[in-house]
């Protein structure tokens, strides 16, 4: 038996759904954060009963496990009683349990004070609880998913709009000052306190910031069907500011042709030109470090150049960019007009957005060249948020280079 606290947690999951045959998770709310990522990749089989009172689940994160062969999801439908548990089963040699405060969220994996008791259980112990929840609820998810979509409103958040610290602009780094994966992540720091005192948004906020918009948008990019999406992710996609979240950064309010593609319109040729960028999208996410600069910068131009009929315009690089990036934060960064200045300046290339979108490939050598990119490596990395900033590291650069319109 063991107590996990909250800076262990998502180590030690990754650990044990990695050595795991099957995963049981009994939660009552799921969004976006990489532990449902963890899931996903791993390809073990999971069992998922999902809670979706007061509107805390996401519905994007559903549909995205849904979506996955080796995920089976059930939701428990809203009722007089909430449905609070917070419990994750690892099937294996041995059967360890998880009973604690962890939801499948950002701030369940290391963002809040947590703790979690591990110990190991015998499988008649899990199917007493486990298999009696899961035998009450409905096989296929589908229509409780449509539902609860087609209702859903986000729940109301509380801002930091004022940070603890009086940062000056005079404190930001320069990009080009970075060096160290240090300096790299005490920047992410010292921007996020002068992110929320100026504008009301941060950078590592579990809601309103570069990491929000990350998480939201990464699994929407990754999804294998742009023809079915809600209203609300098309228009996470496309950059468009709500309440709910600043979804403008990393190069949104995509417009034009990139804009028509981003649409809740199904007609035929939209679906066609989804098609095209997804295909880009799937070559990116497929591939390794050896090949990722090459297939990136041809993608880039792909998904560029992608018209719509009759229409002599293309999909342009900002919003190529930043599709990309989305779907790969680890590796690619947005070219923008908010961020192609500074990117030029500390690169040594063009400052525009179509010159420096035209030899991104060196825009993406010189990134990966830097020594904060390649310092640190993730599995010696102890502290969660390092872990988190060490993932998203490329999309990240956009916090140093990021003008915001006056």
């Amino acid at each position: 038996m063991a107590l996990i606290p909250d800076d262990k947690i998502e180590a030690r999951f990754e650990q044990l759904a990695s050595e795991a045959d099957r995963v049981d998770v009994a939660v009552a709310w799921v969004r976006p954060c990489d532990a449902v990522q963890v899931l996903i990749e791993s390809g073990t089989p999971v069992r998922i009963i999902a809670g979706i009172s007061i509107n805390s689940t996401d519905p994007s994160s559903l549909k995205n496990l849904a979506e996955q062969d080796h995920v089976n999801l059930r939701i428990v439908p809203n009722g007089p009683k909430i449905f609070h548990p917070k419990y994750f089963c690892f099937h294996g040699k041995k059967t360890v349990c998880w009973i604690g405060s962890s939801n499948l969220t950002r701030g369940g994996f290391g963002r809040n004070t947590e703790l979690v008791h591990e110990f190991v259980i015998s499988r008649s112990e899990d199917e007493c609880w486990f298999e009696m929840q899961w035998q009450k609820l409905a096989a296929d998810p589908g229509p409780q998913l449509r539902e609860y979509e087609s209702s859903y409103v986000p729940p109301k958040t509380n801002l930091r709009t004022i940070s603890q610290k009086d940062v000056r602009e005079s404190d930001l780094p320069h990009l080009d000052q970075v060096e160290s994966w240090e300096d790299f992540v005490e920047g992410i720091r010292t921007y996020d306190e002068w992110w929320c005192n100026q504008y009301g948004f941060g950078v590592i906020g579990e809601t309103h910031s570069w990491f929000h918009t990350l998480d939201c948008s990464k699994q929407l990019v990754r999804f294998k069907n742009w023809n079915e999406l809600s209203k609300r992710e098309y228009q996470i996609l496309r950059g468009s500011n709500s309440e709910e979240g600043s979804w403008a950064l990393l190069g949104g309010g995509v417009r034009g042709v990139a804009a028509y593609v981003i649409n809740p319109e199904n007609a035929q040729d939209t679906r066609n030109l989804r098609e095209s960028v997804k295909s880009q999208i799937e070559r990116v996410l497929q591939a390794d470090d050896s090949t990722i600069r090459p297939l990136a910068f041809d993608a880039m131009k792909k998904i560029w150049r992608i018209q719509r009929p009759g229409v002599n315009q293309g999909v342009g690089p900002a919003a190529a960019t930043r599709w990309l990036t989305l779907a790969r934060p680890d590796c690619l960064v947005s070219v923008n007009s908010a961020s192609s200045r500074r990117l030029g300046e500390s690169s040594g290339l063009p400052k525009g957005t179509n010159s420096l979108s035209n030899r991104y490939d060196e825009l993406l050598a010189w990134l990966h060249s830097q020594t904060w990119f390649n310092e640190a490596k993730r599995n010696e990395i102890e502290d969660p948020l390092e872990r988190e900033i060490w993932d998203r590291r490329a999309a990240l650069v956009d916090v140093f280079v990021y003008e915001a319109e006056q």
